[in-house]
């Protein structure tokens, strides 16, 4: 069962394939169910899980933007440079994780975008080169070894414009980058950037959101950085941290294992996160042994 941060992910991703037409809409349901299974909860979630697939046809495009407002993820409208881009980091991480081939990934990418997106273009061109092999001196194992480098390169793109936007001057630039920075807390990075948004000198709201998007994320890499953020932090942004992980375990989507994760980091090497994980602990109201 995948965790409710890998949840998030995937249906974030699949909207965005399924708003370039690259995925039916059944394949959204699919990942609707998925989510309720790891956890995720939200009104308009399980309606969309309960499609039908004739349903899902001329359903999915009214539940859909509701379910992500919902569960606090983004839905990209057709057509825009940002969905573009975040349908592309979606197609490689499949090919990445082996659902695609690396063949499939470069004609997919090229009949989507042609050679116009900046971000795919050298896919587009490998997909060309695929259609000449045979007559020059590349094999099909050379390319494909090109086109996963290509897809490893895309696939981090998404982080490396979050961990830009964690120094932005802007609040709210530097609050996004909590949300999309949290899914990658285990990336040393992200981790160091997502612990300076947690304590965020200029703006509350900035911690109030990367904590909410840390306990969201339900890894035991997310609870730790807040846990740790907890042990260094001052009273008042101790209690914007509390406020925003009472966020996500009010909201419809929940922090269901959150409690749980504590309770492991309470055996963690470092007596910090130790001592950070108690607090974050008697947040949950969790008063199990």
């Amino acid at each position: 069962m995948p965790s409710p941060a890998s949840a998030s992910r995937d249906l974030e991703n699949l909207a965005a394939l399924w708003s370039l037409g690259a995925l039916r809409a059944a394949h959204v349901v699919d990942a609707a169910c998925d989510a309720l299974l790891a956890g995720l909860d939200s009104p308009t979630l399980r309606m969309l899980a309960a499609c039908t697939t004739t349903e899902a046809d001329y359903e999915v495009a009214e539940l859909l933007p509701a379910t992500l407002d919902e569960l606090g993820l983004t839905f990209f409208p057709r057509g825009s440079q940002a969905g573009k881009e975040a349908a592309a980091r979606a197609l490689a991480t499949r090919t990445l994780t082996g659902a695609m081939s690396p063949r499939q990934l470069a004609f997919q990418i090229h009949q989507l975008f042609g050679h116009e997106l900046d971000l795919t273009a050298r896919l587009a061109a490998y997909d060309d080169e695929y259609d000449v092999l045979g007559y020059g001196d590349r094999t099909a194992a050379q390319v494909d070894a090109d086109v996963l480098a290509e897809a490893r390169r895309i696939a981090r793109s998404g982080m490396e414009t979050a961990l830009a936007a964690a120094s932005s001057p802007s609040w709210s630039q530097r609050a996004r980058a909590g949300h999309d920075l949290a899914p990658f807390a285990d990336v040393p990075e992200a981790a160091e950037a997502l612990t300076g948004l947690l304590l965020d000198a200029e703006d509350t709201a900035v911690t109030r959101q990367t904590a909410e998007a840390l306990a969201r994320a339900g890894t035991a890499a997310a609870v730790r950085l807040i846990a740790l953020a907890v042990a260094k932090a001052d009273d008042s942004q101790a209690e914007w941290m509390q406020t925003g992980v009472q966020d996500a375990l009010a909201g419809p989507a929940g922090a269901p294992d959150l409690a749980a994760i504590c309770r492991r980091l309470a055996h963690h090497p470092e007596e910090a996160v130790r001592r950070g994980a108690a607090e974050v602990l008697a947040w949950t109201g969790d008063t199990s042994a």
